[in-house]
């Protein structure tokens, strides 16, 4: 079962791919004309292969997001997961990039300006998005669903509250009076 924040980043993630996936094809669009322009068949080349390394780069994130969205994991494993994901993407590319160098079937700058104009489009789309998405920032297990999130609960003891002090609207202030008061 999928809840409400699970399904606002998977929302998000397919948002990134589409306008990815589209920008990318407008950029290897008009890379090919000028890189066929510049130098011919190898400036061609050389952008559509720019077009297959930034395809890779920018879709292994939104997919790996979208694999572990529907998996139950700690925030933890999630985020190491996803920086390994990155780790792994970045040496492949890394690779990729050692053994391109060698070849001169592909026009090298007209991939390298296509590669780096492509990398910051993509990075100023996925920020873009991301900053103006509505994730929410908590997410409420259904067990304490039916509490109110605004009035703080009453209780005699002040540690009773410190295990759903992130579920209810609890005061940092308010925890500190109440462990003042017990001294």
């Amino acid at each position: 079962m999928i809840n409400q924040s699970q399904n606002a980043v998977l929302l998000l993630m397919k948002r990134i791919v589409l306008a990815s996936i589209s920008a990318l094809i407008l950029l290897l669009i008009i890379g090919s004309i000028i890189g066929n322009a510049h130098a011919g068949h190898a400036g061609l080349i050389g952008a559509i292969l720019a077009f297959v390394v930034l395809l890779f780069f920018s879709l292994t994130t939104p997919i790996t997001f979208a694999i572990l969205g529907n998996k139950h994991l700690t925030p933890r494993s999630f985020i190491g997961i996803t920086m390994g994901s990155w780790v792994v993407k970045i040496l492949i590319i890394f690779i990729a990039l050692l053994i391109l160098k060698h070849y001169t079937w592909f026009n090298h700058v007209i991939f390298a300006w296509i590669l780096a104009i492509g990398a910051l489009l993509i990075l100023f789309i996925e920020s873009i998005l991301v900053l103006t998405s509505n994730i929410p920032l908590i997410n409420t297990p259904e067990k304490f669903a039916h509490m109110q999130m605004t009035e703080p609960r009453k209780t005699k003891h002040a540690h009773d509250d410190s295990d759903l002090a992130p579920y209810l609207a609890i005061k940092p202030e308010d925890k500190l009076n109440n462990i003042n008061k017990k001294h």
